[in-house]
């Protein structure tokens, strides 16, 4: 009877040990850099802007850009992914390009995350 109940304990901590390679896989935002933010488009055009920043690791990559729209402003963070546990700590310059186009004319605010308390924030007029 003691080794049915050393046999399960083993299989118990085994499997809950299991549970824990997904624990290797987090979701964060980076703090965005913006260079070049243009003061005017014309309606319709659309601008590439230059987005930098920085990759902590060599398990991590960017997903995305995620965008939050209330009325004329526009929130942006950056959205990366570090999936792995055998990570080399090795900070990286990456950029990506955000796409800014409006299709009325107008003033309009984008602001992009830095951290939980602050965005960097730009004015557009739109003819």
């Amino acid at each position: 009877m003691k080794n049915y109940f050393l046999i399960l304990f083993v299989l118990i901590g085994l499997l809950a040990g299991c549970g824990k390679v997904g624990d290797c896989k987090e979701e964060k935002y980076a703090s965005a850099v913006v260079s070049d933010f243009p003061d005017s488009l014309h309606k319709s055009a659309a601008y590439p802007l230059k987005v930098q920043y920085i990759i902590e690791n060599s398990c991590g990559s960017f997903v995305g850009f995620e965008e939050t729209k209330t009325g004329n402003t526009t929130d942006v963070r950056i959205k990366t992914i570090y999936d792995g546990c055998n990570c080399t700590l090795e900070f990286s310059q990456q950029e990506s390009f955000y796409e800014i186009k409006q299709d009325s004319v107008g003033t309009y605010h984008y602001n992009f995350w830095l951290d939980e308390t602050d965005f960097d924030s730009y004015t557009l007029t739109v003819h």
